[in-house]
């Protein structure tokens, strides 16, 4: 993350530029063909040799496309605002945050406030790149980014079930998003400020219940980050059963709504749901290392489609990829990890399924390996087996017990071997394929993984 004087010197300069291009318009006509070639990647007025076209030049371009002009020259100056809003307040935002601050500004929805973010960044780039103004070989090297100006991607999991943990009142993002109750997206809780009536007055914490929302509560990198003192859905004192991960929202509905599975005496009325909506976030990613930090014999099981994207996103979540893997491996270039390091950034994440080799033989449901899937499942195989090696290591020092290695080991060597019975095969299958559903196949699991 960039630094406050860092971003700040950025914006002034940014902001300069700005008002002497207003003040000293170019003289030299534009052309309509570079207003559109430019308009992408170009600085604001002044703004060295990439120029947005000047906003009051009549003869330059259609009305139409100078207001166009204007309006993302305005979107990029209020995404500014938002980030030195959050500078000075100490916070930090998603792009769904900021959207919802202003939507008639942002026609095209989040889209526009993503290239917004990113025009913003390459201004800074340009106007104040950082590095060390004495060591000219550094300027350049670090770039202005999302996550640096404290943005970060709009969460997309849900989180539902037998579960409740504090948030931070200050976690309501921008100064004005205390004032709005709630902002719902297909009746997903969007915004968690100020919705329970158990808010903690003294400490300055929010209650966030998972059993009282019956769609579920959105997953963004406030929940992701500030959640805290995790216990069960009736209080303090009470803990939840355990965790399902789930890939796809259909499967969410199936096994909770469909089978009402969160009713009071139900098998899974003391579990909790994760579900992802495909490859986990980093705000989703977030909350289950600090939920695991908190509450470590806490069982997760993870239930996603027996196909490589599916067996991919089983890893994403136990931590063999995503950003924080990715970051792990560029640091591991520059100095190797040791076993204990590498098992530290691993979820004991017990891996359900679906498995196709383990469908009945006379059962429907599979299909061909794309040419893609094979590519997914040549990369997912080549990770797995370094981990595996690295995990083969004596670890004296590791921050996980046996236990949890053995279980982490343990789902990487279920996966390989059937990335291994994938490949041999060439064939894969959904979740659904399953002849008694997923809900069968979830308590099957669940029992296995009961300690006798």
């Amino acid at each position: 993350m960039l630094g406050d004087d860092e971003i700040i010197r950025a914006a002034e300069a940014v902001v300069n530029a700005y008002l002497v291009g207003l003040l000293h318009r170019p003289d030299a006509a534009i052309t309509e063909a570079s207003s559109q070639t430019h308009h992408h990647h170009s600085a604001p007025c002044g703004m060295g040799r990439q120029k947005m076209p000047p906003l009051c030049e009549a003869k330059c371009t259609s009305t139409e496309k100078k207001l166009n002009a204007l309006r993302r020259t305005a979107q990029v100056l209020y995404v500014l605002s938002c980030v030195m809003d959050m500078l000075y307040q100490g916070l930090t935002c998603t792009e769904r945050d900021v959207y919802y601050q202003n939507t008639s500004l942002f026609r095209n929805g989040q889209r526009d406030v993503h290239t917004s973010i990113e025009r913003l960044c390459r201004w800074m780039d340009s106007m104040h790149p950082l590095g060390n103004t004495d060591d000219p070989e550094t300027i350049g090297r670090r770039c202005y980014t999302r996550e640096g100006l404290r943005i970060a991607a709009s969460g997309k999991s849900i989180l539902i079930g037998y579960i409740s943990f504090d948030i931070p009142k200050s976690s309501s993002i921008l100064p004005s998003a205390s004032q709005t109750t709630q902002l719902t997206e297909g009746n997903v809780l969007q915004t968690q400020v100020f919705f329970e009536k158990t808010a903690n007055h003294l400490t300055g914490t929010v209650e966030v219940n998972g059993m009282r929302h019956d769609s579920g509560i959105l997953v963004n990198m406030a929940v992701g980050m500030r959640s805290c003192h995790f216990r069960g859905a009736e209080g303090v004192g009470s803990l939840p059963s355990a965790l399902i991960l789930v890939e796809k929202e259909s499967t969410l509905r199936t096994l909770v709504v469909g089978k009402d599975a969160l009713d009071l005496g139900a098998p899974l009325s003391r579990c909790f749901f994760l579900c992802s909506k495909g490859y986990p976030c980093r705000a989703s990613r977030t909350l289950l290392h600090k939920l695991h930090r908190e509450l470590p014999q806490l069982p997760i099981f993870v239930l996603v489609d027996g196909d490589p994207h599916g067996m991919r996103i089983a890893l994403t979540f136990l931590g063999l990829f995503g950003g924080g893997a990715s970051t792990r491996r560029r640091k591991q270039q520059k100095r190797p990890f040791s076993s204990a390091e590498f098992i530290s950034t691993l979820l004991p994440v017990r891996w359900i399924g679906v498995r196709p080799s383990a469908l009945p033989h006379q059962a429907t449901g599979r299909a061909p390996l794309t040419l893609l899937d094979r590519q997914v499942l040549l990369q997912m195989t080549a990770r797995v087996v370094e981990a595996l090696s690295l995990l083969e290591d004596e670890v004296g020092d590791a921050t996980c017990s046996e236990e949890e290695m053995n279980l982490i080991r343990g789902t990487l060597n279920d996966i390989l071997r059937e990335a291994e019975w994938m490949k041999e095969k060439s064939l894969k299958c959904a979740l659904q394929a399953w002849p008694d559903g997923p809900l069968h196949l979830l308590m099957d699991s669940l029992e296995l993984g009961r300690p006798a």
